[in-house]
């Protein structure tokens, strides 16, 4: 049996809009974008993430699930960054 295909959902159709000047907007023509996404390496492993992170399939379909979870993780990632600024430099990491 074939594979189910997936389409993106809104969530990803943003993110892939915006993301990277619109580095990925070609994914938007791909049959299988979802399939793509997760089985080639893009070159990209935070793009692959927030695909991933957006996927319906896991709850990412609706909007707010999806601004949440894109949040958290910009979220966790100010903790890592401040972490290494303060093993780098015995400072806090300031974003911009």
């Amino acid at each position: 049996m074939a594979a189910e295909i997936r389409k993106l959902n809104e969530a990803q159709k943003i993110a892939i809009t915006v993301y990277g000047d619109g580095d990925y907007k070609w994914l938007l023509d791909e049959a299988d974008p979802i399939q793509k996404i997760k089985n080639e390496n893009l070159g990209d492993g935070l793009f692959t993430f927030l695909m991933v992170e957006l996927d319906s399939f896991d709850g990412g379909n609706d909007l707010e699930v999806a601004h949440y979870r894109v949040d958290r993780a910009i979220n966790d990632l100010h903790v890592v960054a401040n972490a290494l600024a303060q093993t780098l430099y015995s400072q806090t990491y300031q974003p911009c």
